[in-house]
């Protein structure tokens, strides 16, 4: 049988239902898919020859979750909660309906909904070898569950192993799935079927049902508080979700699965309902999406199978590296032996870090080689050489001579125009910025740079790689330091500000975190180097139109250069690192301490980054939507505004 999303076949006294959702390349849970799933479900109940039911994926993963655009419309044609609640609670309710024995059977990603839809089934079979991925990450949206992942979730697995799973959104292992009790077994695909055909012809529902009623134990109101202070330590009451997440699972499980799931309702339609969620959507998920669909396109239209890499060290190791496992081929430039060992070392030590365990294709091949010719066959080349004008412009010329005609030429520089490098270019137009964020395995924003005499081609190029390395890119025409860069400078050079004008190292710090900065500055700026951020001065200081800080601000940043407080890179900085990490005391008395209203230092570390924005947003150099995402996944500002441009300040 044939139904729009869905195709059936009876096994055994079986329903068998494949989820294959028409005109997408994953599952996901919508309007149409639900009530789909529902008739099939509701037809199988009242068939005396139907015995269960069994559901799986016909795609490469089996439901990636909630269509965060059916939510939207949900919020758009539902606009008080009560229509709302109604709505979600008849999901909830479907879900809540299973009445014969139901088995989930999960290859790859299942996520959000597509967990939850699994956690309402009586069994879950794993397939191995599909990349098993299960998580709940709606906290990352701003969200919470919302078809029984609170309730669910802590009955099967226990509170404290569902309150790691539903704050850090993460997904978890096979391994942890298995032994916590999340998925019952994981097989292989052929033998998936069997059995679950086997559980079902031998169990009750009402076994499943039993198991989920009884939640409380003494020992959880302690787990609860535990999980209620880290969480408020950590987000420093910031996100209104995860209060409402928190507040869901304490107050579900004191009562039964079916008044934990109303409570759950209750809470996610007023999450949903929040100012700042909508926010957090709107950038986080329909912005960001539209963003990695245009570099889907660009894919399409320009494959990349080998780039090149100029620069073998911290950055350009990195790189090469998450290109391998991302299952390019990659040519590695470095100077001599030496450095090509080393740049070997540290790649592989990458690879191995982030490399799939259980990979069943070997990865592609990197050569590491001192002779340039090597770059032929390179669709993209990228050099990642140190911060330096003359140094980049030498290997640029130099890459550009070996390079096929049609190939692209990049820099990975974060703060030096592309247009001064293109200068001594042959052709500049295929010549682009491609700025990574480090670790660049973890980061995922890529600013994608767009020179004076840039082309399109070059531009798409930039966006292919985005999507071939599964990173969102942001494109920003060129000025100094880009977009993310004078943001993020911006942010460290106020905190220096005020450092100097008297307010205490730990008020700045503290003030940071808790208007929903994941790094306070003067922490920051240790990570990134100090000495970076003194290049970064040195080479403003020869641009009229750059920004300057104040000589105050000047005069520091050059004191801790001549001193080699450098940050974490030699052990002192802003911070000391030995033998724990705490402020350098001599700040608390390097300025006469003046006392500063602590609401006002929050504000003027929040309207430094805003005021940045929107002023790079306005002169036309990065649309509005680029800009909120790249703040938020390159610099991590403030998520709980959906970004500075969103918020007014």
């Amino acid at each position: 049988m044939n139904m729009k999303h869905f195709t059936t076949f009876v096994k055994d006294q079986v329903l068998v239902i494949q989820f294959d959702m028409e005109d997408k390349t994953v599952n996901l849970l919508n309007q149409q898919s639900l009530t789909s799933l529902k008739s099939l479900m509701t037809s199988a109940y009242t068939d005396d020859k139907i015995q269960g039911i069994v559901i799986q994926s016909a795609k490469d993963s089996f439901c990636m979750g909630a269509d965060v655009n059916f939510i939207q419309k949900l919020v758009a044609t539902h606009p008080n909660s009560e229509t709302l609640y109604q709505k979600i609670w008849e999901m909830q309710s479907f879900l809540l309906s299973f009445e014969k024995p139901t088995v989930a059977i999960i290859n790859g990603r299942c996520l959000g909904g597509g967990l939850e839809l699994a956690l309402a089934c009586h069994y879950r079979v794993g397939i191995e070898r599909t990349k098993l991925q299960l998580a709940l990450p709606e906290v990352r949206l701003g969200i919470i569950p919302g078809l029984g992942g609170t309730q669910r979730l802590p009955r099967l697995i226990g509170l404290e192993n569902a309150l790691q799973m539903l704050l850090k959104g993460a997904p978890v292992s096979e391994d942890k799935a298995l032994s916590q009790g999340l998925l019952n077994s994981i097989t292989t695909e052929k033998s998936a079927l069997k059995q679950a055909i086997d559980y079902i012809h031998s169990h009750n529902p009402r076994d499943h049902k039993d198991k989920m009623l009884n939640m409380y134990q003494p020992d959880h109101l302690m787990t609860m508080s535990a999980a209620s202070a880290l969480a408020k330590k950590q987000t420093q009451g910031c996100y209104v979700n995860v209060e409402n997440l928190l507040q869901a699972v304490y107050e579900g499980h004191l009562v039964s699965l079916e008044s934990g799931l109303k409570t759950e309702t209750e809470y996610f339609v007023k999450t949903l309902l929040h100012p700042s969620t909508q926010a957090m959507l709107k950038t986080l998920y329909i912005d960001r999406q539209a963003l990695r669909k245009k570099a889907k396109d660009a894919l399409e239209n320009h494959p990349i199978t080998q780039i090149g890499i100029i620069g073998g060290g911290f950055m350009g190791g990195a790189i090469a590296a998450h290109a391998q496992v991302q299952g390019l081929k990659v040519v590695v430039i470095e100077t001599d032996q030496e450095r090509m060992l080393k740049a070997k070392e540290y790649i592989d030590s990458l690879v191995s870090k982030y490399s799939q365990t259980n990979r069943t294709k070997p990865l592609p091949k990197v050569t590491i080689t001192k002779e340039y010719q090597k770059l032929k066959g390179c669709e993209l080349v990228i050099e990642a050489v140190f911060e330096d004008l003359a140094l980049k412009r030498q290997v640029l010329r130099q890459a550009e001579q070996y390079m096929d005609d049609q190939a692209v030429l990049a820099s990975n520089t974060s703060t030096i125009p592309i247009t001064l490098l293109a200068e001594e270019l042959v052709s500049p137009k295929r010549f682009v910025g491609i700025h990574f964020f480090s670790p660049v395995a973890k980061m995922a924003l890529i600013e994608v740079i767009a020179g004076k005499l840039t082309n399109k081609r070059a531009l798409d190029f930039g966006k292919a790689l985005s999507a071939v390395l599964n990173k969102t890119p942001i494109i920003v025409k060129d000025i100094r330091g880009f977009y993310t860069s004078n943001v993020c400078m911006g942010y460290i050079y106020e905190a220096i500000t005020l450092l100097t004008e008297g307010v205490s190292p730990t008020v700045i710090e503290n003030a940071a975190k808790q208007i929903g900065m994941p790094a306070p500055p003067l922490a920051l700026v240790d990570e990134i180097g100090i000495d970076v951020a003194w290049h970064i001065l040195q080479e403003a200081k020869k641009d009229p139109e750059a920004s300057q800080p104040s000589q105050a601000v000047l005069d520091l940043v050059d004191q801790m250069y001549q001193q080699k407080r450098l940050g974490r890179k030699t052990q002192k900085g802003f911070y000391l690192y030995e033998p724990k990490k705490q402020l350098w005391p001599e700040l608390m008395t390097m300025y006469p301490h003046i006392e500063h209203d602590f609401e006002s230092v929050k504000k003027r570390l929040f309207d430094a980054q805003v005021n940045t924005a929107k002023t790079i947003q306005e002169k036309g150099y990065i649309s509005k939507e680029e800009a909120n995402v790249g703040a938020i996944l390159g610099l991590g500002f403030c998520p709980q505004t959906g970004g500075p441009i969103v918020n007014k300040g």
